[in-house]
């Protein structure tokens, strides 16, 4: 991971709207079983990227 890469990790507002973006859990089922990952979503506009 390069420093740039954490800099775009680090970014609190969203590329897409300029709005917030907060850290949320995202639900993925996978053959029956529930799997958990954390994602920042936009307020606005619900535009997300994984965090991890």
């Amino acid at each position: 991971m390069t420093a740039q890469d954490i800099k775009i990790q680090d970014q609190e507002t969203c590329e897409k709207c300029a709005s917030k973006m907060i850290v949320r859990k995202m639900s993925i089922r996978d053959n029956g079983t529930v799997h958990w990952k954390k994602i920042k979503q936009c307020i606005a506009c619900r535009h997300w990227r994984p965090i991890d």
